[in-house]
């Protein structure tokens, strides 16, 4: 679209220039005309550019101050994260001392089941087992 005050120029274009003949071709270019200046208000009141000032200015604050409020929230959030992984984490250390006292009651008790002597002893008495006599013994070569 053009505005009423828009002027069209054409420039050439230089096209196909692998080949030996040279083909120009016009392109069109809009040109806009510069925007007509605003006429000076006649002697605006010191009333008037005090309230210009002050609105220009408010805006600026109520950013800083919103981005401040955000950030003190986005601080105490963090905050309060933390501190909730400071309680999970001594939750947790508390559970790993009771899984390693549970850990090391389990090896005791593996410990005493396994010991040899109870090993033949029970084997002897529950299944009727009992250690060869060096006579059944055979060496193989």
């Amino acid at each position: 679209m053009r505005s009423a005050n828009a002027r069209v120029r054409t420039r050439t274009a230089v096209r196909h220039r692998a080949s030996t003949t040279r083909v120009i071709v016009p392109r069109p270019v809009i040109v806009h005309a510069p925007a007509p200046e605003l006429a000076p208000v006649a002697n605006p009141s010191p009333r008037d550019s005090r309230t210009v000032q002050r609105l220009g200015l408010a805006p600026r604050w109520w950013v800083v101050i919103g981005a401040l409020t955000l950030s003190a929230f986005a601080v105490l959030a963090l905050r309060l994260h933390v501190y909730d992984l400071g309680y999970e984490i001594a939750r947790l250390r508390v559970e790993n001392q009771a899984l390693a006292r549970e850990h090391d009651e389990l090896t005791l008790k593996l410990s005493v089941l396994t010991e040899p002597g109870r090993v033949a002893e029970r084997s002897a008495r529950e299944l009727g087992m009992h250690l060869p006599e060096p006579r059944q013994l055979r060496t193989l070569e």
